[in-house]
């Protein structure tokens, strides 16, 4: 296993960037710290936020709870005694095994040998196996926040870390031949989305963890997301699938069938679940989609004021050039404020690509991203030099409950409040655009040209009508995911409209956007300290 380091270093006053070398993240896929967020799973502890990204007062608290104070110590897993692994919880005395209860094919080949494409149909099949104690493991989290796990560990059986699966039956959608995977890497990772077992977690599948193999398409890791906050695995799919015929690059998405000998044994044999499929930002993403990016990285945070936590996700090199994005904050910081911005920033910035994200995470109503929230941050780097911005976990989208209005520019006040931070010569980049006339001008004309593109594709019926109607053709339709295919058939059919009007606003007011609500001395749309701060040095 490849394990991550954490590569810290200081820039020039006021910077200071978190990045990581490798590429085995256990919560790779969704490091979601929300605004309006439980107070469980949390990571650790960070100190407040910079002054002025507060909500207003009638925002606090928000519907998720008390929000994500400073994320002190993962103080919400001391509330799962009933699944401690002791016995005195939830799990009692462990059987022996889990009986499974595998579906059946007519041949079973080797996982290289199963000719079929991952992300060509939806309605494939996995079935993962796993040992009880795996179970308490994977539970329990055992191999996050702690760098891999423990050293030792009493008994002579499996080693916890990297959480694994003994085996992984591999049905693609109408075929009689399957593929048995062996031992595989099988995490449960997430944050504000993270459940255990018996709640249907996420899964972060790696068959090429404990041996020398892959899927046909190249892939050796995919990605299972369960849709279990407050989305429904509907939303993200949607939103990744407008993404991708707006011809933004984003990952490919299917519906597939889950099962399990865990659900076997605490329910009944044959339950099954629903999942929606990802496929993360490695090697065979960038070489279907963008073969010019060398390095992308992912994290949270927002180098250009200073703070970005993130880790190498791919690299051409051997290691993701880290030295050229400092480069690349340092071009951005030292660069003119106001007009001529763009223009001094052109020769490192896509300026281009990075119209259009804005744009579309408006349109998709996507909240929880690098413009409204400073996460779901995903950087990539391509050999012209210039970096871009990529989608990531965007089942906060379409209008969801804790971002039911996600305003173009991020403080516009345009709704009656904002997101993130206000005012200022700083911010990220959409921000720091919307103070250049030349900028702000070629981002509001670009996203009217996209609104344009939007309407022509029908989105509510070759989108989101085809992706409701699709999960119900496989059989993976559940009661929860009807009222929110009704919801987003309602939001698209309005959103271009609406989004008109708020660039009309926008230009009305000078390009500013408005005064928007001032900093409060509360939390970020919550009681709490800020969404994340500067990481120190060690």
């Amino acid at each position: 296993m490849s394990h991550t380091k954490k590569l810290r270093f200081a820039l020039s006053a006021p910077l200071l960037v978190l990045l990581a070398a490798g590429a085995c993240t256990t919560n790779e896929g969704d490091n979601n710290y929300y605004q309006q967020g439980g107070t469980g799973n949390q990571g650790p502890p960070g100190p407040p936020g910079p002054a002025g990204q507060d909500g207003e007062d009638g925002q606090d608290g928000g519907p998720g709870g008390a929000g994500n104070d400073g994320r002190d110590g993962r103080d919400g897993r001391d509330g799962r005694d009933g699944q401690d692994p002791s016995g005195t919880g939830g799990y009692g005395e462990l059987p022996d095994e889990y009986t499974s209860y595998l579906p059946e094919c007519d041949a079973v080949v080797p996982l290289p040998d199963l000719d079929f494409d991952l992300f060509a149909e939806d309605g494939h099949s996995f079935y993962f196996q796993v040992t009880p104690e795996m179970r308490v493991a994977q539970d329990n989290q055992t191999c996050d926040y702690g760098g891999g796990g423990p050293v030792y560990e009493l008994g002579s059986g499996e080693m916890s870390c990297p959480p694994s699966a003994f085996n992984v039956r591999v049905v693609p959608a109408g075929s009689g031949t399957c593929a048995d995977t062996g031992k595989v890497e099988l995490d449960l990772p997430g944050q504000s989305s993270w459940r255990p077992w018996n709640e249907i977690p996420n899964f972060k599948l790696d068959v090429g963890e404990f041996q020398d193999q892959k899927f046909k398409s190249g892939d050796k890791t995919i990605r299972l997301n369960n849709g279990q906050a407050d989305s429904t695995i509907v939303r993200e799919a949607t939103a990744l699938a407008i993404w991708n015929a707006m011809d933004y690059p984003a990952p490919p998405t299917r519906f597939v069938k889950t099962q399990s000998n865990v659900w076997d044994y605490d329910y009944e044999p044959g339950v099954f679940a629903a999942h929606n499929m990802v496929q993360p930002y490695k090697k065979p993403f960038f070489s279907e989609q963008m073969p010019d990016v060398t390095s992308a990285w992912e994290g949270q945070g927002n180098p250009f004021e200073g703070y970005y936590d993130a880790e190498c996700e791919y690299s051409k090199p051997s290691n993701c050039e880290d030295a050229k994005l400092k480069d690349i904050v340092r071009t951005v910081q030292d660069a003119p404020k106001g007009e001529g911005f763009m223009a001094a920033t052109e020769h490192v910035i896509d300026w281009p690509r990075l119209h259009q994200n804005q744009c579309l995470s408006a349109l998709t109503s996507t909240g929880d991203d690098w413009i409204h929230n400073n996460n779901n941050v995903v950087i990539a780097l391509s050999n012209d030099g210039k970096i871009m911005y990529l989608p990531y976990s965007t089942d906060i989208s379409g209008g969801h409950p804790w971002y039911p209005d996600t305003p173009y520019d991020a403080y516009s006040g345009y709704y009656g409040y904002g997101y993130g931070p206000g005012g200022g010569e700083g911010g990220n980049l959409a921000e720091l655009c919307k103070n250049d006339p030349a900028c702000r001008t070629l981002a509001l004309d670009t996203c009217d040209a996209m609104i344009d593109r939007f309407e022509e594709l029908d989105v509510v019926n070759t989108i989101v009508k085809e992706r409701c109607d699709t999960l119900e053709d496989v059989g993976l339709k559940r009661p929860a995911d009807g009222p929110v295919c009704d919801q987003l058939e309602d939001f698209y059919g309005d959103r271009p409209q609406e989004l008109r009007e708020e660039l009309d606003y926008l230009r009305s007011t000078d390009g500013e956007g408005g005064a928007g609500p001032g900093p409060s001395s509360g939390g970020s749309v919550g009681a709490g300290g800020g969404i994340v701060g500067p990481m120190p040095i060690d």
